[in-house]
């Protein structure tokens, strides 16, 4: 919720100053009133909507002195200086300055109020503009960044209707890129969501405000064949008064997973103690002669380093194992 647009009244002159803070509070406007430039620079909050009714001619800092050192801070407020008959010069100055208006002493009411909701409506309007500008900024670089993520990312909605897609994704299936991608969305859709158990969860995701970490499927798919895919998906962090977004990120682990299955094979016929390891060194296969050996069982060892199945002068040290596949599974004979 934006805080309510307030009137900041600027006067040295107490009578001045609370006859116009007066005449705001009767037609329902937040207003409040300083005797100094300097008072009102030190409450200064830059999250604060609203304009400035400034008197030109104050002791200590002048009004024309606060609004060249409010440009100097670039911050942007809308100013309607408040001007004697001898002033006249010295606001046509502040106007070539960028100040909004000024109106001069005894000052009519009418005018007054309405150049101050003008002042409002212009300082809604610059705000709402900068905001947009920061959101396009935020989504241009949200998006760059989306583009150089090498896995397949699809962005839905409450009601699981995919609405955008990454280049990978479209890489990664083979889908030629179009300037609609609403048809072809809605087509892969159609075909993920009969994927069992996948819609289910996803509702949960959505229902629920949860996250789906490391989810398998596997699947045919129509250009590209049989894929194994770890899904992973989580809500998209938005402002409350926008539609929710959630995120599905695709990692494709087929090859990593032929690679394994062509290990299991290896591992299952050999008479020799094996294991499997990633490109860290951990363990994710075992055969059953490891526990004949060593004492441990395949489930024991699933995510350990391998060092724990060498000697203790060994550990720490660059173990050599011969690296078969293409996916970074590496047999490494432990017998």
């Amino acid at each position: 919720m934006q805080p309510e647009p307030t009137v900041f009244v600027v006067d040295d002159d107490d009578a001045v100053r609370e006859s116009i803070i007066f005449l705001l509070e009767s037609v329902n406007l937040a207003v409040e009133g300083y005797a100094s430039a300097e008072a009102y620079l030190d409450s200064y909050q830059p999250d604060r909507a609203g304009c400035l009714v400034l008197d030109i001619s104050m002791p200590g800092m002048s009004g024309l002195e606060l609004q060249e050192t409010l440009q100097a801070q670039q911050i942007r407020i809308p100013i309607i200086f408040i001007t004697g008959h001898g002033d006249v010069p010295m606001s046509v100055r502040a106007l070539k300055a960028g100040a909004l208006d000024f109106i001069e002493k005894p000052f009519n009411k009418e005018l007054l109020l309405s150049r101050i909701n003008d002042a409002l409506a212009w300082d809604l309007e610059i705000r709402e503009e900068q905001a947009r500008k920061v959101a396009e900024a935020v989504r241009t670089y949200a998006d760059s960044i989306v583009e150089t993520v090498r896995e397949p990312l699809l962005v839905f909605d409450e009601q699981l209707q995919l609405l955008s897609a990454n280049r990978s994704f479209y890489k990664t299936f083979q889908i030629p890129l179009s300037n609609d991608e609403v048809p072809v969305l809605t087509e892969f859709a159609q075909t993920l969501w009969n994927i069992a158990g996948l819609k289910q969860k996803l509702e949960e995701v959505v229902a629920k405000n949860a996250e789906l970490h490391d989810f398998e499927i596997a699947h045919s798919f129509l250009e590209v064949g049989q894929k194994v895919l770890r899904l992973n998906a989580c809500q998209l962090r938005q402002p409350a008064d926008q539609a929710k977004r959630f995120l599905l990120a695709m990692e494709d682990i087929t090859q990593r997973k032929r690679a394994e299955e062509r290990s299991r094979v290896l591992l299952e016929s050999t008479p020799d103690a094996m294991v499997v390891v990633n490109e860290n060194g951990e363990i994710i296969l075992a055969n059953k002669h490891i526990k004949n050996i060593f004492g441990y069982s395949m489930k024991e060892l699933v995510g350990q380093s391998v060092e724990v199945l060498l000697p203790e002068r060994f550990r720490g040290h660059h173990v050599g194992y011969r690296s078969d596949y293409s996916e970074k599974p590496s047999v490494v004979p432990m017998g």
